[in-house]
């Protein structure tokens, strides 16, 4: 038994067994639980629910699908979630979901390129086509590699759905957002180490970093302190 994994929350149980990746038994289990996941949940519900029918054929009812970010039903329109949810029994049986997987946080958007904790590393338009298509082959009919103008070159990896009518951003150079979403990919002011759920290692501050608004009123204080205390060695 995996005392670490295995929990009682609210009165459900979840027991795990060492080494295994699904539980052995809970009362409330998500989709993935029950090894039941995007892009090829149709598949696995099926397979679930004739096992847990003897092995006899049984109606079941799917949830396979994306929210997209821009979906005016999307609860955050920042993120893009994939949609999986299993029944048996045409539908009225039960079994997981509906469970909300994130694909990508527009806030907390990871780059495509390069070797760092906040990049995909997905450096060309085969390696976007290959991700989109096994992140979701269900959904993802393809990649599409966009290239940048700017020195060095940029780049972003959109998946670009069945019906062609939406797109997710898997990853954006020019875009990308680390710790709180206030740095970007090729740096800025604003810099934090372990901020949110992406950490980026900070440059050192450099000794000819311009005054922020805060440290030029201490210095415009000072400045005025030594004056007063002059004019009252001289009066």
């Amino acid at each position: 038994m995996d005392l670490d994994r295995s929990r009682n929350v609210d009165g459900n149980q979840e027991c795990y067994c060492q080494g295994e990746l699904t539980p052995y038994c809970t009362d409330d289990p998500s989709c993935s639980d029950l090894a039941i996941v995007a892009g090829t949940a149709s598949e696995s519900c099926r397979d679930l629910c004739r096992n847990d029918n003897g092995g006899n054929d049984q109606g079941t009812a799917v949830t396979d699908g994306v929210e997209y970010a821009s979906d005016p039903q999307a609860a955050n329109k920042n993120q893009t979630h994939f949609v999986v949810e299993c029944s048996c029994d045409d539908g009225k049986t039960a079994k997981c979901g509906k469970d909300y997987i994130l694909f990508s946080d527009l806030t907390y958007l990871q780059s495509c390129t390069g070797s760092d904790l906040n990049s995909k590393n997905i450096n060309s338009e085969l390696e976007c086509n290959k991700y989109c298509t096994t992140a979701n082959p269900e959904n993802f009919i393809e990649g599409l590699w966009l290239v940048y103008e700017s020195n060095p070159p940029q780049f972003s990896c959109l998946c670009v759905d069945v019906n062609f009518g939406d797109r997710a951003v898997a990853c954006d150079d020019a875009n990308a957002n680390y710790n709180d979403g206030s740095g970007l990919y090729l740096g800025s002011k604003d810099c934090y180490e372990s901020v949110g759920v992406n950490t980026i290692d900070c440059p050192t501050p450099s000794a000819s970093v311009d005054l922020s608004p805060r440290s030029t009123t201490k210095t415009m204080v000072s400045i005025m302190a030594i004056m007063v205390g002059a004019w009252l060695f001289l009066h």
